[in-house]
């Protein structure tokens, strides 16, 4: 009969989506309908419309009153079905959260009293309604809730709130619009605490200990915690009983740790009470997230906090709505396409998706993470629609539900798509390509340029000043590890000096030779000689045609040495 109890009140979990009480906790204006990436204010037009069109949007971090009280009710769920097992009046177990703008996610929970007597069943009605004391908090911080049983119900006996500065790293930062557990979860952890029941079949006293843990990866088991034992032998010792339910015990105690974000690890503890009759029978008293002795967050999350933010929305549109997150994901720029990627790397392992070779991905892959996302941008900008939709499918996937989730065409599938990505960087950049990758590095640049100095960005602008690449989209694919659009590969120069410039580059280009990475740079050098004093500065403003003209005739002396030495050159 418990048993069925147990799994009627998991349905009940699963189908509940009642509103939560209003105003525990209020927003804390953290990135609240923001852009994914800091620079791409006003550069995601689909998003935006589709925020005008709906009441969500697409944007990061947009938090609703509804997703506010979902949490609630899923964590109002979740409690419930930890207190529900414990019968005795007087008993008191202490529930700890973390609230970061309604978003909850458990740090611990524990029995601090066993009571005495049996009470009156408790049902979830009731339960639901017990009203919550006023906890709002402009800032995130830890929200402790400690609950007492008495005859047919639960009360709340005290709650508190505790300022932090520093949130877990497991802890979520939106809150999630569904109410529900997730259940494939809950079964994965309910059929692992099936294999832990036989060691429970033991003789101890009230002392006797049992330590139970998993590895958590967004909320997904990934592996066991070797199981502690302490149940000391004494003339007290008798047979613990394990009710016949204990295996959902151990799961619910477990499951609302698979709220978090990335890895994670929880623990729990049993231990023996003694029924009205004397026989002692096995009870979870506490559980707990465990985290290393340093209290340093896993990476990726300590480095790439964009690549986070990313991650984490992506989870709560799956975990409400599968297309809705891949439709979502389909709306990114290049740059947050990269971001996501290389975030999706590090956490996943890029031996898991492709050969290590001797290709440039590998290599730029292990540099720091804006170097690295900028010189994947600039490959994502010129995918094929098409191969731009297989990843985000496949990368969707394994984002929400984990590498193992491919199948083994899949794998195939991604780890194609990476070595592809090696072939085009080593690739002639198309026209069309091309053209966008001039768009966001003029776009880039002047976002630089204007925050380090914003009146002379201003009037640079203003005079018709255009942005360079120092080293040329054309022979970009000579240099296939080089980020021809990183900042320090642009420049500003008045447009009677770019033409110029281009002429440079068009001399070189007439002549038959055979140029190599090493013949460009060394062309590079030729034009930073020549016109860097009218990079970047005030002297671009009044350049004349004269002068600008001068320069080009002496870089062009430079350039006919240089080719003469060119393999094929034709005098």
């Amino acid at each position: 009969m418990r048993r069925l109890c147990a799994l009627a009140l998991l349905s009940l979990q699963l189908l509940t989506a009642c509103a939560g009480p209003a105003g525990i906790a209020s927003p804390a204006g953290l990135r609240v309908g923001r852009p994914l990436l800091a620079s791409l204010e006003g550069a995601l037009p689909e998003q935006a419309g589709a925020a005008a069109s709906a009441s969500e949007g697409a944007r990061l971090g947009e938090v609703t009153p509804q997703q506010r009280a979902a949490e609630w009710s899923r964590a109002k769920a979740e409690m419930f079905s930890i207190l529900s097992s414990r019968w005795a009046v007087g008993t008191t177990v202490v529930f700890r959260y973390w609230d970061c703008d309604g978003a909850l996610t458990l740090d611990s929970w524990q029995q601090t009293t066993t009571g005495g007597e049996p009470g009156a069943p408790v049902a979830f009605a009731p339960f639901w309604r017990t009203p919550l004391p006023p906890l709002s908090s402009s800032a995130p911080g830890y929200l402790q809730l400690e609950w007492r049983r008495e005859d047919g119900r639960w009360v709340i006996l005290r709650a508190r709130r505790e300022a932090s500065s520093r949130a877990p790293p497991e802890a979520k930062s939106l809150p999630v619009e569904t109410s529900s557990v997730p259940a494939a979860a809950f079964e994965d952890l309910r059929r692992t605490a099936q294999k832990w029941l036989p060691l429970l079949h033991v003789s101890g006293n009230a002392t006797a200990r049992f330590t139970f843990g998993v590895d958590l990866m967004d909320g997904r088991r990934v592996d066991n915690r070797f199981p502690k034992r302490s149940t000391p032998h004494t003339d007290r010792s008798r047979p613990i009983e394990v009710p016949d339910d204990f295996d959902l015990q151990l799961a619910h105690a477990l499951i609302p740790f698979a709220q978090g974000i990335g890895p994670s690890s929880a623990v729990l503890t049993v231990q023996p009470r003694s029924r009205s009759d004397g026989v002692l029978v096995w009870e979870v008293v506490s559980a707990s997230v465990v985290r290393p002795f340093h209290g340093e967050p896993e990476e990726p999350f300590t480095r790439y906090t964009d690549y986070r933010l990313m991650h984490e929305e992506i989870l709560r549109r799956w975990r409400a709505e599968v297309r809705d997150s891949a439709e979502w994901a389909a709306t990114f720029t290049a740059e947050q396409l990269a971001w996501w990627v290389l975030g999706g790397v590090a956490i996943h392992g890029i031996g898991a998706v492709v050969e290590a070779s001797a290709g440039p991905l590998v290599r730029v892959l292990t540099r720091s993470g804006p170097e690295a996302a900028g010189w994947l941008e600039t490959l994502m900008a010129r995918l094929p629609g098409t191969e731009r939709k297989t990843l985000v499918t496949l990368w969707t996937k394994m984002e929400a539900e984990g590498l193992e989730a491919l199948t083994q065409a899949e794998r195939e599938e991604l780890r194609a798509f990476f070595l592809r990505l090696d072939d085009l960087a080593r690739s002639p950049i198309t026209d069309k390509g091309g053209e966008k990758l001039r768009q966001i590095a003029t776009r880039k640049f002047w976002e630089a340029f204007s925050s380090k100095d914003p009146e002379l960005a201003k009037r640079l602008q203003e005079a018709g000043c255009e942005v360079h690449h120092r080293f040329p989209i054309e022979h970009a694919h000579l240099e296939p590890e080089l980020n021809i659009n990183n900042i320090s590969q642009l420049v500003s120069v008045p447009n009677n000096v770019h033409y110029r410039i281009n002429a440079i580059w068009s001399r070189l280009r007439t002549q038959k030779v055979s140029v190599r990475a090493s013949d460009v740079r060394q062309v590079v050098g030729i034009i930073d000689r020549h016109f860097q004093r009218w990079y970047n500065n005030e002297e671009a403003l009044n350049v004349t045609n004269l002068e600008a003209e001068a320069a080009k005739r002496a870089a062009l002396d430079e350039l006919n040495l240089l080719m003469s030495h060119m393999e094929n050159f034709e005098k």
